[in-house]
């Protein structure tokens, strides 16, 4: 029989659909499942550290031996040790992942499905403007570490900072996606969050440095050849080294700084205003379009700020996503 730990692996390998969309998944009636690598990652992390509290608190040595109790408890536990909500419910939906995964495996063998999660979720959703800050690195903090980075590091931050892309999509997208002066995934399994499609237009200005990146090299190869978790360890260093500290920003902050460029950059004043309003009425819990005089002002806002999302790899009509990544107030 297998142990807790191995059950645990074999049932979040149950629910890897990475490289399958999400929307095909719903449009088949089906539930999403786990479609990222760093998702996996966290699930697989959720579910070891879940089997072996209850392995050691209550000697539970099989997912079939776990209760709503042994579940309820353990999440408890971890709010007794001050973990935020948003980290708690991230938890929790590891966790249902781990117990649909073997569930599956409990039906393929003929086996009783067993159900250790709460019917509904035991963590209350944060409010809106909870735990939001904004993650943005500005110009002056980025002149000051660029002099501290390798030259390859260089070209991640480029990337990273002028189109917006997360650290593991740039340690692995190749000669072959740069066409026509855009950066254009249209498979992107293994490469993107969740195989999404990527179209982002390329800047005139960062013409010359993308050639230099692409020199000498051929169609599949990587254009910066760096692992994404060396790119997170090297921008650290490169702060620690400026005497600067990232605050928890690590490379997610280029890309916060890259969204708020693009809002400046894409919308007129009028624009910009209406979406700052849109944002703090969503902050305050109220629809986005509330007291929305001006739809025309208002979809031409929705429009460019979707546009944006889809440069970042997110989906339309996400102004959660928004008041996350567009309220910077730094000069970026």
């Amino acid at each position: 029989m297998a142990s807790i730990i191995k059950q645990v692996k074999e049932s979040v390998e149950k629910m890897d659909k990475i490289g399958v969309s999400k929307r095909e998944l719903r449009l088949n009636g089906q539930k999403p499942e786990i479609h990222s690598y760093k998702q996996k990652e966290h699930t697989l992390s959720a579910g070891y550290n879940f089997a072996k509290w209850v392995r050691n608190e209550y000697n539970v040595k099989k997912l079939h031996q776990l209760t709503p109790e042994h579940y309820e408890k353990y999440i408890r536990h971890l709010e007794n040790r001050g973990r935020s909500k948003g980290h708690l419910r991230n938890i929790e939906t590891a966790l249902k992942f781990v117990e649909r995964g073997f569930q599956k495996l409990s039906e393929e063998f003929g086996k009783e499905k067993i159900t250790f999660t709460a019917e509904k979720r035991l963590i209350a959703p944060a409010k809106r403007t909870e735990n939001i800050q904004d993650r943005s690195y500005s110009n002056f903090e980025i002149e000051q570490v660029i002099p501290k980075m390798s030259d390859n590091m260089q070209k991640a931050v480029t990337l990273m900072r002028e189109l917006g892309l997360r650290s593991e999509e740039v340690s692995k997208i190749r000669v072959e996606h740069i066409e026509g002066g855009r950066l254009l995934i249209s498979q992107g399994e293994g490469i993107t969050k969740g195989g999404r499609h990527r179209l982002i237009e390329i800047p005139n200005k960062l013409n010359n440095e993308i050639e230099k990146m692409l020199e000498g090299k051929n169609e599949t190869d990587r254009l910066v050849p760096i692992r994404s978790d060396s790119i997170r360890k090297m921008n650290n260093e490169a702060f620690r080294r400026a005497g600067l500290e990232t605050d928890g920003r690590g490379c997610h902050g280029y890309r916060y700084a890259y969204a708020y460029k693009r809002v400046k950059e894409l919308m007129n004043s009028k624009e910009q205003k209406m979406l700052s309003q849109v944002l703090k009425r969503y902050g305050e819990g109220k629809n986005a379009d509330y007291g929305v005089h001006n739809k025309g002002v208002y979809n031409d806002m929705k429009e460019k700020m979707d546009l944006i999302h889809s440069e970042l790899g997110h989906g339309k009509n996400r102004f959660d996503l928004a008041f996350r990544y567009m309220n910077s107030l730094k000069e970026v």
